[in-house]
């Protein structure tokens, strides 16, 4: 039932690519939990626990009471509703279709800025703004694929439907944390999918070439989620390069073919990895 109904959703978000209404009401309900919680007045580690620990706790009781009770239309449900909150496909899949537009329009900084109002829409507005300033555009393209895509895929595959309330609720905390009070846990959280993500790129790129920079990525607790995304990226597919070149159209459109490229044979992987989890379960 489990396998049954991600593939429901899977199947859902690829074909709203127009819209995600489903995950964007339940994406909605918890970012509303979440504002309620922060609005008691509490600072740091009460605050989280209010806001993250203790909706998270709930959440996990009312799925185990579904799932002992009535896992069947009920728990499918669940299911299918948590992945299209936490996995958006259907934003990717847009911004994909639109940034390919504008490059062959040959308008090369309406494809930048729409990459940066996806990415700030994921990630505080100081924070975005910054990020929209500093990084690049590989950068920018690779932290929001593991923000909005991989990162509730990877939790889901190793929680079910808990690791993905988890995810949102630490990406809405991280939303309405204070300047001078730097938020540690969508990091600590994004570390292990941007790794497990970079040590795809490994296996669907240049193997020999990446091998360096996954060993960085994975020794250094300290590198930025984006830093090693990048890092091992380029080193597997060295065109990636031309995405922050901005010269030739042929160059960019090549080098925007292997970034869709590199992170769909990636998908294909751990929809791999998720039919074998599921049948040794």
């Amino acid at each position: 039932m489990l396998y049954l109904a991600s593939l429901a959703a899977a199947a859902f978000l690829i074909y709203s690519a127009e819209r995600n209404p489903v995950g964007l009401w339940v994406a909605d309900r918890i970012d509303d939990t979440v504002a309620f919680a922060t609005g008691f007045g509490f600072s740091g580690p009460a605050q989280m626990v209010s806001a993250v620990v203790v909706p998270l706790l709930v959440f996990s009781l009312l799925y185990a009471w579904v799932d002992s009770w009535a896992f069947g239309l009920v728990g499918a449900t669940v299911v299918v509703a948590t992945v299209c909150a936490g996995v958006r496909f259907d934003l990717a899949r847009r911004i994909i279709d639109d940034i390919q537009i504008d490059w062959l329009r040959g308008d090369v900084t309406a494809a930048e800025i729409r990459l940066e109002k996806a990415l700030e829409s994921w990630l505080p507005a100081a924070e975005g703004e910054s990020l929209a300033r500093r990084l690049s555009f590989l950068e920018k393209a690779l932290l929001l694929a593991v923000v909005c895509v991989f990162s509730g895929a990877f939790y889901f595959i190793l929680l079910g439907p808990v690791g993905v309330a988890l995810y949102l609720l630490a990406v809405f905390y991280h939303q309405r944390c204070e300047r001078n009070e730097p938020n540690g846990v969508l990091a600590a959280l994004l570390w292990l999918p941007s790794r497990a993500l970079a040590t795809t790129f490994l296996l669907v790129g240049d193997f020999s070439a990446g091998a360096k920079a996954v060993g960085n990525a994975w020794m250094d607790h300290r590198m930025p989620v984006h830093t090693a995304l990048t890092n091992t990226a380029l080193a597997c597919s060295p065109n990636l390069a031309d995405l922050d070149s901005f010269g030739e159209k042929a160059k960019l459109l090549t080098g925007f073919s292997a970034l869709t490229d590199l992170l769909r044979r990636s998908a294909v992987v751990w929809l791999v990895v998720f039919s074998l989890w599921v049948l040794l379960l």
